[in-house]
């Protein structure tokens, strides 16, 4: 081979393998947020981008490629820009904005650089080369949960159900759509190579791909897997039919050839029977398609809110939180999971008309290459994983992760650099005219990440206690950044920590304050109308207090945290029908509340609950937490082990699982576990989240606005209640045993928190810790 092909081959492998490395790591949803990253990102992309047009567009004075999208894709931004100055909130779409700008700006660049000497075999090991590192990385994690499992339990009996696992994207749906990308070119490569190797490692990468597909559960893969295969498919019968079977196959061997065809639908037949299966997962809501139904609905409502505008770019998750008064406690979605409903949402009939016709012309300029599909497996395979990609966006919607976006946009660049054609130019127009966007977005982004700092700097010191000076460095970002919503809504929570740490009234007033102006911003948040409620409560505002509670009621009626919290200022304004009318429908909308020790601490609230339980009766579920614990009082500690880890995989309340782990522990005289477990107990019996599993406060920060921020969704004093597995008996046994030793500061501690959680968090004055013989 020329050294000089083989030198562009090796360069070219690189350049991709690095570039598709940059964005997993930094559109990954379990690095994105950080600081650090998204400033590597941005370097990376302006060295890349401003590198590449001077020497495209000045030393070499290249035109603009010509790909015959340009219409659909000016259409776009027209759209685009227009409906983002037509929106409530220009501010909150200008990322959005900027993100869409910077695929379009790479669309561009890929496209010239194809046309001037980018490998294309170089350019498919590249993605088949991270796309089976994705999948490896995926099936090391199950293959670890399943080995810890079956420690845990003694043998191979499988779990409740299956493991679904997150990988290193952050979500199975992702890896699935980014492996479906590359999924024809892999059964293309293994058809037509000769060489051994080559063919066997691509039948380990298609191996790899049945198996990850399975135990991603993804019903949006298997949609896309329907799709590649039945362009591939076709083409291939195409090919039969005009005697173009040679450009597919190295030699014809029909029996060979009719042994590997029936593997494949074997397969296939497998996957399918997998996905079905692994469709029962509990994130799926035990149905193949009932999740994605109310999230299209509400998306259409968001949609009829403003049909042909839209609610404007980046708008679409806050605007689900108005069209869905229900949240908490309904799942937040910050995407329609369907493309075309994303669109139509955030830029209307206008947008969608947009998106429509870039298709036609797409299709159009595809269609005229249907010549060369049978005579060109790589370019029917590029199709394929097009058309699977556009297949999969119907129940799920990729266009704010990059690292999926990247390569699909090297994809389309490579199809509409035409292949084996030159590229048509537009000679008036230089590429260097991209210098323009891409200025904008580095200005753009440069400025965002100046804001970001202080606020990044705050999640640290939050972490180490550091409240105050948390909310110092987040009231930074708010000076920098002073129309967005997450910024304000930051700072007050970072100086309710404060201000419970500090008992500054200053930081009370900074903490309501700063939620106030978050609240003007994004009145739909109904949580942060909570918070200022309890923060009105505590600052003696308790006509604000009444208010505000109901302000949160009326956003999500559903919500019981909402409802005991406006029964507990009734009820101290010695308003007791007021009270009793709210404590009841929190009894009703949370049932399980009712072994909660809260209702005990007040005469109103022991005969609110006597009257819920007479015409209510509690319903005893069988949890495998509970077994144990019986396992523990007959001395059976290896049953106790295996129930446990029951318990963990389908979800039971993680503080009842601690607690029976720390009984088990002081059984069995591990004092040294009986101390963790109960730490662990005593951290969570904390409760500032108000749905179990991710935090609503996870949602807002990481999937809404890309930033880290404060982990809980409530100030401290929200009454958050939960059902008694023992854990309050628990804590305040584990208190007389740190009296008993002498360690009367640690005993404190776990005697305020026991109080507290007792109360439901509610900020009351508590009754002084027993006393304590200090060794």
């Amino acid at each position: 081979m020329d050294k000089q092909v083989t030198s562009r081959r090796v360069i070219s492998y690189l350049f991709f393998l690095v570039g598709f490395s940059v964005t997993i790591v930094t559109g990954s949803k379990l690095w994105q947020s950080d600081f650090s990253l998204q400033v590597f990102g941005l370097a990376f992309f302006s060295i890349a981008c401003v590198g590449y047009l001077i020497w495209r567009g000045y030393s070499h004075r290249a035109a603009t490629p010509r790909t015959g999208l340009e219409n659909g894709i000016i259409a776009i931004f027209v759209v685009l820009i227009m409906t983002w100055i037509f929106s409530a909130d220009q501010r909150e779409g200008m990322e959005r904005v900027i993100l869409l700008l910077g695929y379009g700006v790479l669309f561009y660049l890929l496209v010239d650089a194809f046309d001037v000497g980018l490998d294309q075999s170089a350019f498919f090991a590249a993605l088949l080369t991270i796309t089976a590192i994705l999948m490896v990385a995926a099936l090391l994690e199950t293959s670890f949960v399943y080995r810890t499992w079956w420690e845990r339990i003694g043998s191979f009996r499988l779990p409740p159900y299956p493991y679904r696992f997150v990988g290193l994207l952050g979500h199975p749906n992702a890896l699935i759509a980014l492996v479906n990308l590359a999924g024809p070119i892999a059964v293309v490569v293994f058809i037509k190579t000769q060489r051994r190797i080559i063919r066997f490692s691509m039948a380990v990468w298609l191996a790899l791909y049945a198996i990850a597909l399975i135990f991603s559960s993804s019903r949006g893969g298997l949609l896309g897997l329907f799709a590649w295969s039945a362009i591939l498919v076709l083409v291939w019968l195409t090919a039969r039919r005009r005697g173009e079977v040679r450009r597919w196959l190295p030699a014809v061997d029909r029996r060979r050839w009719l042994i590997v065809l029936a593997a494949a639908l074997v397969i296939i037949f497998v996957i399918v029977l997998g996905v079905m299966t692994l469709s029962r997962h509990p994130s799926h809501g035990l149905d193949l398609f009932g999740s994605r139904e109310p999230i299209w609905r509400t998306a259409i409502s968001i949609w009829l809110s403003s049909p042909f505008f839209g609610v404007g770019p980046g708008r679409f998750p806050l605007a689900y939180l108005s069209a869905n008064p229900h949240i908490p406690p309904d799942y937040w979605s910050t995407h329609a999971h369907n493309a075309f409903l994303q669109v139509m949402g955030e830029s209307g009939i206008f947008g969608l008309f947009a998106v429509i016709w870039l298709i036609v012309i797409a299709v159009r300029v595809v269609l005229s290459m249907a010549d060369r599909l049978p005579d060109q497996p790589y370019l029917a395979a590029v199709i394929a994983a097009l058309v699977g990609f556009l297949a999969q966006s119907q129940v799920d919607e990729f266009s704010h992760w990059i690292s999926i976006m990247l390569p699909m946009l090297a994809l389309s660049a490579w199809l509409f650099s035409r292949p084996a054609d030159r590229v048509e130019r537009y000679a008036s127009v230089r590429l260097s005219v991209f210098f323009i966007p891409v200025v904008v977005i580095i200005l753009v982004s440069g400025i965002r990440l100046w804001a970001y700092y202080p606020a990044a700097t705050a999640v640290r010191l939050g972490e180490q206690g550091y409240h105050k000076l948390a909310g110092q460095q987040a009231l930074l970002s708010v000076s920098r950044d002073p129309n967005l919503f997450y910024y304000p809504q930051q700072t007050g929570m970072y100086f309710a920590d404060a201000w419970y740490q500090d008992r500054d009234p200053l930081e009370l007033e900074l903490a309501r304050s700063y939620l106030r102006r978050s609240m003007q911003l994004e009145p739909d948040v109904s949580w942060v109308w909570v918070n200022v409620a309890t923060l009105d409560w505590l600052s003696y505002d308790l006509e604000s207090a009444q208010l505000d509670i109901q302000k949160a009621v009326q956003h999500s009626p559903r919500s019981a945290v909402y409802h005991v919290n406006a029964g507990w200022f009734a009820e101290q304004l010695d308003d007791d029908d007021a009270a009793a009318h709210e404590y009841q429908l929190a009894l009703q909308l949370k049932p399980d509340w009712a072994t909660h020790p809260y209702w005990g601490l007040s005469p109103l609230r022991t005969e609110v609950l006597q009257g819920w339980l007479a015409q209510n009766s509690l319903v005893s579920r069988a949890t495998y937490w509970y077994a144990a614990q019986l396992a523990v009082q007959r001395g059976d500690f290896s049953q106790v082990e295996r129930l446990l880890a029951y318990a963990e995989w389908l979800g039971e309340p993680a503080v009842c699982r601690h607690r029976v782990e720390a009984i088990a522990h002081e059984a069995q005289g591990d004092l040294t576990s009986v101390e963790r477990s109960y730490t662990a107990m005593l951290a969570l019996m904390d409760n500032r989240t108000i749905e179990s599993g991710n935090p609503l406060a996870e949602t807002l920060s990481n999937w809404v606005y890309q930033r880290q921020g404060v982990p809980n969704d409530l100030v401290p004093g929200v009454i958050n209640l939960v059902a008694d597995c023992g854990q309050f008996a628990s804590a305040e046994h584990y208190a007389a045993l740190l009296r008993e030793e002498g360690c009367c500061a640690e005993a404190a501690a776990v005697w305020n928190t026991y109080q507290q959680a007792m109360r439901g968090g509610s900020r009351e004055i508590l009754p002084p810790s027993p006393e304590c013989q200090e060794e």
